[in-house]
């Protein structure tokens, strides 16, 4: 009882000072065998998952090996004994099955769900267009509504734009990296952009027509088509909801194609409409 014990503590020590290196790493961390990952100071939760999985399954299998030297050499020793022969015995034989329900896990996972093994980004614990009161931010504070949104195929708002969308529900291939959202500048903004001399930007915020700025009152909502063969849902499950303006969506466009998961409708909020309910 006392050697499980030491074993769990030991372990959990392990996995706790992983799991700070997910959120605080200064060190290059090595790959982890079989899965590739690796971690960063960007690093979530689930890299940290898929890291401390492809290790374990490589300490296992030298554990494994270990166990088996150790269980031949016991058996060897152990000649015209055959109580300590069979504990011998034993240990190569749990050693044997430990490494193959390992190397099994992810064979099994895959069988019973494919979806159990393809670690994606967790998502946000609140739906940033329905909770924004949680966290109020100054452009919500300014009463000002989302008056529209301009969506960039590229990342660092680059590549082909969408023109100004307003909010509402766009059921359309959404082919798009990076956005922004724009309210009306209230009058001390305008006043402060005027003395400025103008100029395109205010504070580190775009401006359009001297009356657009931008700011965190617009957000989507993207789904993901779901149904059959015989019949198709394009704005059927909602996938993740993103505040704008942001320069990259990458976390958020985690689909399989092969299941044939697709975003063909979104939806343009305005988030003080929300927060005004």
């Amino acid at each position: 009882m006392k050697k499980k014990i030491v074993a769990i503590f030991l372990l959990s020590v392990f996995f706790l000072f992983l799991a700070d290196g997910v959120f605080a790493t200064e060190v290059d961390w090595p790959t982890a065998p079989l899965t590739g990952a690796t971690l960063a100071e960007d690093s979530e939760f689930h890299d940290f998952i898929a890291y401390a999985y492809g290790w374990g399954i490589g300490i296992g299998g030298i554990l494994t090996f270990v166990m088996i030297v150790w269980g031949g050499i016991e058996y060897m020793l152990s000649v015209g004994d055959p109580g300590k022969q069979g504990a011998a015995r034993g240990r190569i034989q749990s050693a044997v099955l430990g490494l193959v329900l390992l190397l099994s896990a992810y064979l099994i996972l895959n069988t019973i769900n494919p979806q159990l093994t393809q670690l994606r980004r967790l998502p946000p614990l609140w739906d940033p267009v329905t909770f924004m009161d949680i966290m109020p931010d100054e452009d919500i504070l300014q009463g000002k509504p989302c008056e529209f949104v301009i969506l960039y195929s590229g990342e660092n708002y680059t590549g082909s734009s969408s023109g100004r969308l307003s909010p509402g529900e766009y059921e359309e291939d959404f082919d798009y990296n990076s956005g922004r959202g724009y309210r009306q500048m209230t009058e001390g903004e305008r006043t402060r952009y005027e003395e400025a001399g103008g100029g395109g930007t205010l504070e580190g915020r775009e401006v359009l027509d001297g009356n657009y700025i931008e700011g965190e009152t617009c957000s989507l909502t993207l789904y993901y088509s779901t149904g059959a063969w015989w019949w198709r849902d394009a704005c059927g499950r909602v996938l993740s909801g993103i505040t704008l303006s942001a320069s990259t969506f990458d976390d958020y466009l985690q689909l399989d194609p092969d299941k044939g998961e697709e975003i063909e409708c979104y939806t343009v909020n305005d988030v003080t409409a929300t927060e005004a309910q």
